[in-house]
């Protein structure tokens, strides 16, 4: 018995030592996904000018900031009913009043809500996952807003299949996933509704993050481009 256990230690050193050996030797490719085809490199673009900061702390200073925020974009947020745009998320940040969940049928939150102390800087970063699905299925007039699984997804029609309510809100995202693929109900073909419901939702984000940065001598606020 000992010296099978020897064997196989030996064994399992040389076959190791040729792994490490022969690794820069195999080549690593990831498949190309028919969800990401190569594009060409964006092309460069001159900075937007600013003033410069009239304040400047020599011995540096503090700044509060919020990097993780969500907003009616991301699939899980949406699917508690927050209604919030990038623009409601970054004046809140900045100490202004913003309605929250629930919200009347224009749109309105019923409650309020105010930061007692205005934030230094904030990105908004909605879940890139599911982005297009989110847009397609909560805009009117969108390709597949009308199919069952956004109708289900927004609670207006029963699902083709039950989920637990122990899932809560999680349970409607569910409905507009695609398994393998993406929901071909919602997307369309060759999931061309989905692609461009992600790219609106991006250029909106970026677009409210320009509006909200503050480029003047007082850099009271900046923002940042991301996504989860």
């Amino acid at each position: 018995m000992r010296s099978l256990f020897l064997a196989l230690l030996v064994a399992a050193f040389a076959a190791g030592g040729w792994l490490y050996s022969e690794w820069n030797h195999i080549a690593i490719s990831p498949a190309a996904s028919d969800w990401q085809p190569a594009v060409a490199a964006a092309p460069r673009e001159a900075a937007v000018p600013r003033a410069p900061c009239g304040a400047i702390y020599p011995d540096r200073n503090a700044w509060f900031g919020d990097l993780h925020v969500h907003t009616g974009y991301s699939m899980d947020a949406r699917s508690r009913d927050m209604l919030g745009t990038p623009d409601d998320a970054y004046r809140f940040a900045r100490g202004e009043t913003i309605g929250l969940g629930p919200f009347d049928d224009q749109r309105r939150g019923m409650r309020r809500a105010r930061l007692d102390v205005p934030l230094d800087f904030a990105a908004v970063t909605d879940h890139a996952e599911w982005l297009g699905e989110i847009v397609v299925c909560t805009q009117p007039g969108s390709p597949g807003y009308d199919s069952n699984a956004c109708r289900a997804y927004r609670g207006e029609a029963e699902p083709e299949w039950s989920i637990p309510q122990i899932f809560g809100g999680k349970r409607r995202m569910v409905y507009i996933m695609g398994y393998g693929d993406r929901n071909a109900d919602v997307c369309g073909p060759q999931n061309s509704w989905c692609r461009t419901g992600a790219l609106d939702a991006w250029r909106a984000m970026q677009q409210a993050a320009e509006r909200h940065y503050d480029r003047s001598a007082d850099c009271s606020f900046t923002t940042f481009h991301g996504y989860e």
